[in-house]
């Protein structure tokens, strides 16, 4: 799983074992179908990411690396959420250890992945506000890699298998109360971090 902290953007394949070759192919291929290029990959502590030929592919690419602390969850909290939302959610919890196996969570990816990244909405974080001991959040709603062309109105989304089928209807539009404020249709560049301060 690989988070565009910025966009939003998710990428995630299956990988057999955590052997640190099939790692580095995996990142490998991730990369290349990323719409924005690969600038940091921060990950977590597990041998399959710390190793040399990992390092040493990242080096070449000009990708720097950072990890995460040891026994801190949240320093990977963006990927930590992801694998919730999306690998839990369609996948669940079994482990899985056949080739029959791996070839259908790939074809299951394959087809998430637009899914994932072009029709499910995604909320930002624009403000928070304190009153009191409770913490308001304000969030901005909206799927960031949208296209141009609106669903009609009360049309369903389509689902993972008419994307295996290749029958996509329409890109779903950002949904939100004030359009000129949504994320959707700008480079990965336009993105400003937002800082959430209480107020109060």
């Amino acid at each position: 799983m690989m988070v565009d902290v910025a966009s939003s953007w998710q990428d995630f394949d299956v990988v057999w074992g955590k052997d640190y070759l099939h790692v580095r192919g995996a990142v490998h291929f991730a990369r290349q179908r990323l719409p924005m290029p690969l600038r940091e990959l921060h990950t977590d502590n597990g041998g399959e990411f710390l190793n040399y030929p990992l390092q040493e592919y990242c080096r070449a690419a000009g990708i720097r690396t950072s990890r995460g602390r040891p026994y801190r969850k949240n320093d990977q909290a963006f990927v930590e959420q992801r694998n919730g939302r999306v690998v839990r959610r369609w996948v669940g919890y079994d482990r899985y250890a056949s080739k029959g196996a791996f070839t259908l969570l790939h074809r299951l990816y394959a087809a998430l992945r637009p899914y994932v990244n072009f029709f499910q909405p995604v909320q930002k974080l624009v403000h928070k506000q304190r009153d009191g001991a409770k913490v308001h959040t304000f969030g901005l709603r909206c799927a960031p890699h949208a296209l141009s062309a609106p669903l009609g109105r009360g049309s369903p989304l389509p689902g993972p298998a008419s994307l295996l089928e290749g029958s996509v209807p329409g890109p779903q539009p950002c949904r939100t109360a004030s359009r000129d404020r949504c994320l959707s249709g700008r480079p990965a560049a336009a993105y400003r971090p937002v800082q959430a301060t209480p107020v109060g």
